[in-house]
């Protein structure tokens, strides 16, 4: 089944997921990047951002020292539901100064 996605990059990563052998009609686990100014910051936002259905884990960068928050759902990898979700996120990144930069997912192929 061949589904037509938009053309940008969230339908050029979503082609590139199902052309891995992804089944687009099952949940699979998308982690969205967001980009925080600092730790403290980082921290508050994880908490908002796991009471919105969103598993938020915290990194920082030993060398540079910039700090990310990659937030896992596990959902339906449509090109509407990436969109919405990366736009749930910006809002709540706005009073932190933080911005939702992109998503990635391993899939659900199942190897047999």
């Amino acid at each position: 089944m061949r589904i037509d996605y938009p053309d940008d990059d969230d339908g050029d990563a979503l082609r590139r997921v199902a052309e891995h052998g992804a089944d687009m009609s099952q949940p699979m686990k998308i982690e969205f990047s967001i980009d925080v100014p600092d730790l403290a910051r980082a921290h508050s936002l994880a908490e908002r951002i796991a009471a919105r259905d969103f598993n938020p884990a915290i990194f920082v960068d030993d060398e540079s020292g910039s700090v990310s928050i990659y937030c896992a759902r596990t959902m339906l990898a449509t090109h509407e539901g990436v969109i919405a979700a990366q736009s749930e996120l910006n809002e709540l990144c706005v009073p932190f100064g933080a911005e939702c930069d992109g998503w990635m997912t391993a899939g659900n192929r199942q190897e047999h």
